[in-house]
């Protein structure tokens, strides 16, 4: 009887495209591996950078809180290790590269730090929304009311960073602005979606209030057509900052 050689003895062509697909695993393995292994350490510098800002503003306000000898010393002070772990889960790679690369240089102290806890959001908040400060952080918009003043206060950020989660922003959600004269805490009131010409919504006020601003859609590919205005109002019961 015949044998058949095919069960007898690998032909030398299957061996080969075994050996070449045995190969092409090792390398998906490796190359999967020193990806994981070059996530892991950026996850971890972004972590150390992210807290720049924050550990700057609470630098500063403890030397003010020192140089006043102030009896609300721990209002005025920031709780950094209850704000040091930024989320980044929903950034694009684009803003956490910018924010990872300013961050690695930059120690200036921001005006404000903006939390809105039922969202994950922690920001510090720079003088101008200028395209540097909204890479490391959320923009004070000049012209507009002072972080630590009455009226209208307009901050702004990337719709794809720090301001993305506003996306599962609702009414009653609490939020505080902490400046170095003290903590100030906000009710959101107003959810709406305009045209960037209608800078009505940045008007001063008799009232203090938050006006955050980001671009619209948040997942829109491309420059935003629209802007996503969300609006707190002060808590006229909760301590104010001294004037």
């Amino acid at each position: 009887m015949e044998s058949n050689c095919f069960f007898a003895k690998p032909a030398l062509g299957v061996r080969s495209t075994s050996l070449l697909y045995r190969g092409l695993e090792m390398f998906c393995w490796g190359l999967g591996l020193a990806l994981l292994g070059y996530a892991l350490m950026a996850k971890i510098h972004e972590a150390e950078a992210s807290d720049a800002g924050l550990r700057a503003f609470a630098s500063a306000a403890a030397n003010d809180v020192a140089d006043s000898n102030s009896s609300d010393a721990p209002d005025s002070l920031l709780n950094v290790e209850a704000l040091q772990h930024l989320d980044q889960s929903l950034w694009s790679k684009k803003r956490i590269a910018q924010f990872t690369d300013i961050h690695n240089t930059d120690k200036e102290t921001p005006l404000a730090v903006l939390r809105i806890d039922d969202l994950r959001i922690v920001v510090p908040i720079y003088s101008g929304a200028t395209d540097f400060n909204l890479n490391r952080g959320a923009g004070w918009i000049e012209e507009t009311a002072p972080v630590d003043g009455r009226g209208n206060i307009g901050i702004a950020a990337h719709r794809d960073s720090f301001f993305r989660a506003l996306k599962d922003a609702r009414r009653g959600q609490k939020m505080t602005l902490q400046t170095l004269r003290g903590t100030r805490y906000f009710t959101l009131a107003n959810i709406q979606i305009i045209n960037p010409s209608e800078i009505s919504v940045l008007e001063p006020s008799s009232s203090s209030k938050l006006t955050l601003v980001t671009c619209y859609p948040f997942y829109h590919v491309g420059s935003a057509p629209q802007r996503y205005i969300v609006t707190a109002t002060e808590d006229i019961s909760a301590p104010k900052p001294k004037e």
